[in-house]
């Protein structure tokens, strides 16, 4: 049996150049600096895969725009506000690309779940099967209670800024959660105190600390509530009982309105609707398979979830489809359920298992 590859060996391949990267990330993750070598890839052959264009789409936006606001914040900034007019127009994106490993995780994970949710919501049309009825009677833009329509109107309108087709690096709204928009705001923050204190114009001090300055205020101006998923949540909050009407989840899938029905499925298994998310576009299908049964669907409704989460996860065949269908009566409701119990646990223990899970596995099979 041949000895696994090193992360030093791994540098030498061709696939991935994990060389331009691993000085950055000697801390992180082997997931991680694999991530960034696909997603920046270099001298390595350009990948065709949509995903990677639109997680870089996502990305590049919400980095642009974070440049345009910390600009203008820094207008205030006597120290520094005359060196602007002096720097390259854009900044943050080519630093970026030069020094991937500036991107946490975190922040990587949230774009790749944007784009997924991009791609699935710029699906044409929904499904021509017993689903169409329901579906016709979903829009909730007209609902009676003022309150449930705005929200839906929000949700729309925010879907509509992730699906809006542009060119990588065009500014799109930072609509983050919390913690990773605190984290787009550093990772635009460094490259753009760097470039003020090599203007030689200003000591590098007193760019740090306009810098950080106009960041802060960033960060108190951000109200994570207008987020695309924090509305989705919302407005299943405001409907209440009624979002537990099979129909609703069924018509939300039917019409592929992803964002909905993520938040609709969380609520009834009992996850957060990122993490549901995260879990449908980049999960193991037993997991995915799992929270259909534990939402009551059927192996049609399994087949309609596949689909629409085909061009997301590229693995997805229709072949494949067509085989996880047809296995998916034979799961029984104890393993859907135990599998679900999994997935609630903090994200540190579930970790943890899945490691114990992976080091058996190895051991068993080298025995």
């Amino acid at each position: 049996m041949s000895a696994p590859l090193s992360f030093t060996a791994m540098a030498d391949t061709d696939d991935w150049p994990v060389a331009s990267i691993m000085a950055g990330v000697s801390t992180a993750p082997l997931r991680h600096a694999l991530d960034l070598a696909r997603f920046f890839p270099g001298h390595a052959p350009a990948l065709s895969d949509i995903m990677l264009f639109e997680t870089r789409r996502h990305l590049a936006g919400c980095l642009a725009a974070t440049e345009i606001a910390l600009r203008q914040a820094l207008v205030a900034a006597p120290s520094v506000a005359p060196i602007l007019t002096a720097l390259p127009d854009a900044i943050v994106w080519p630093a970026i690309q030069a020094h991937p490993a500036l991107l946490s995780s975190s922040l990587l994970s949230h774009m790749r779940l944007r784009a997924g949710v991009s791609l699935m919501l710029r699906q044409q049309g929904h499904a021509a099967d017993e689903e169409d009825l329901a579906a016709d009677s979903l829009d909730l833009t007209t609902a009676s209670d003022p309150a449930i329509s705005e929200c839906a109107v929000a949700l729309t309108l925010a879907e509509g800024r992730w699906t809006t087709p542009g060119a990588e690096g065009a500014p799109m709204r930072p609509d983050l959660p919390a913690e990773q928009f605190v984290d787009l705001i550093w990772t635009a923050a460094a490259p753009f105190c760097a470039a003020l204190a090599r203007t030689g114009m200003v000591v590098q001090e007193r760019a740090l600390a306009a810098v950080e300055t106009g960041a802060r205020m960033l960060m108190s101006q951000q109200d994570e509530s207008n987020g695309a998923i924090a509305i989705a949540d919302r407005l299943v909050r405001l409907l209440g009982q009624r979002a537990d009407a099979p129909a609703l989840l069924a018509a939300a899938l039917a019409q592929r309105q992803m964002l909905f029905f993520a938040a609709l499925a969380a609520r009834r298994v009992r996850l957060d609707t990122s993490g549901l998310l995260g879990i449908l576009l980049d999960g193991p299908l037993v997991e995915v398979a799992a929270i259909c049964h534990l939402l009551g669907g059927s192996a049609s409704d399994y087949r309609l979830l596949l689909l629409t989460l085909q061009p997301a996860r590229a693995g997805l065949s229709d072949a494949v489809i067509l085989a996880e269908a047809e296995r998916f009566d034979a799961m029984p409701g104890a393993q859907a359920d135990a599998i679900v119990a999994t997935l609630r646990a903090p994200k540190a223990l579930r970790a943890g298992l899945a490691l114990i899970d992976r080091t058996s596995a190895a051991g068993a099979s080298a025995g």
